[in-house]
């Protein structure tokens, strides 16, 4: 018995690329670089921290960020909150939990006054601990 060979008709069959498992993939990608990106927190105000001192020591960041200006402006998340509005941050943020830490990034020029102040007010909302950033 002899064997039929088939012949196609190459020229008028159209090629085409399925693309979507390649969108699957890219989204399957995106999904990912969104779910492992790092958001900074970040206090809002540009500081001029002091320079870097030799205890030094990296803290958590589940920490609360407070800023302090050279003229004495207290500013958490890009607003001015006051001395008044340090208790209210801090309860939110610890929301019935344990106590967090805070991290006061207060300008090289500001005066001891209002560093203790800020200080003061944390610890009196109940913040577990109160650090001074440094420069990195």
């Amino acid at each position: 018995m002899k064997a039929r060979r088939r012949h196609y008709d190459l020229e008028n069959e159209e090629t085409s690329i399925d693309i979507s498992p390649l969108i699957d993939i890219v989204f399957i990608l995106v999904i990912f670089f969104i779910v492992t990106t790092v958001f900074n927190k970040e206090v809002g105000v540009d500081i001029n921290r002091p320079p870097k001192v030799a205890t030094s020591q990296s803290l958590d960041r589940s920490s609360v960020m407070i800023a302090l200006t050279e003229d004495g402006q207290v500013y958490h998340g890009g607003r001015n909150i006051g001395l008044e509005g340090i208790e209210s941050v801090i309860l939110g943020v610890q929301d019935g939990g344990e106590p967090v830490p805070v991290i006061l990034i207060c300008d090289a020029t500001a005066q001891a006054e209002g560093i203790t102040r800020v200080v003061d007010a944390a610890t009196a909302a109940g913040a577990s601990s109160v650090s001074i950033a440094t420069q990195q």
